[in-house]
């Protein structure tokens, strides 16, 4: 998908890379549209893991800033995550149109379970909503990743350097630093990290009948 984008890749071009027959192909995804949806859904659903694996074992990792550094990198780093994440018509075609999205882990940053619990823990500055702190946040987000094509590496030479000022971003505009007790800190880590948990992995594919 990244050498040919949407427009230009088959399922025979598929076919022959893995070294099967195109009927095999569609014995598991009945379309070019419903293979490639899949590929997205695994990358989504590689980064949440990976999230979620990041908030079990920091339970500090949950904070807003923290998160979306976290994501940022997970997005950077991921050719076809990044594409989705900034809907790229070149290498999604149609399925940037609104009734093929693949958005998933937009949604998952933008929960408003998360945003909500935050709030309710004091984590959140109370003049904005967490509706508008999500909103906000997805387009602080968005803006980042975006730069990422032109970044200047002589002010800002790393991307993890990067990264720490997209969470000091964060930080300064939409969180109030206030510390919880210990015990309070691990209840939300693991309020958060059924959050993310549930969002699942996207289904395995099924044998279908070539016919059908």
């Amino acid at each position: 998908m990244l050498r040919y984008g949407y427009r230009r890749l088959t399922i025979e071009d598929v076919a022959e890379r893995a070294g099967i027959g195109k009927g095999t192909v569609y014995l598991h995804w009945k379309s070019r549209e419903e293979l490639f949806r899949a590929v997205f859904e695994r990358e989504v659903a590689g980064a949440i893991e990976e999230l979620v694996a990041v908030l079990r074992q920091d339970e500090h990792a949950w904070r807003l800033h923290r998160l979306v550094r976290f994501y940022f990198l997970a997005i950077v780093s991921r050719p076809l995550l990044r594409a989705e994440f900034l809907s790229d018509p070149e290498l999604l075609g149609k399925l940037t149109r609104p009734e093929n999205s693949i958005s998933g882990h937009r949604h998952a940053l933008a929960s408003s379970v998360y945003f909500e619990l935050l709030s309710e823990r004091g984590i959140l500055r109370g003049e904005l909503s967490p509706a508008a702190i999500a909103y906000a946040s997805l387009a602080t987000l968005e803006g980042f990743v975006r730069a990422e094509a032109g970044a200047d590496g002589r002010s800002i030479p790393t991307v993890e350097e990067r990264a720490d000022l997209l969470a000091q971003t964060l930080e300064r505009a939409f969180e109030t630093g206030l510390e919880l007790p210990a015990e309070t800190e691990r209840l939300v880590a693991s309020q958060v990290v059924a959050v993310f948990a549930s969002l699942g992995a996207p289904p395995a594919p099924t044998e279908r009948s070539i016919r059908t």
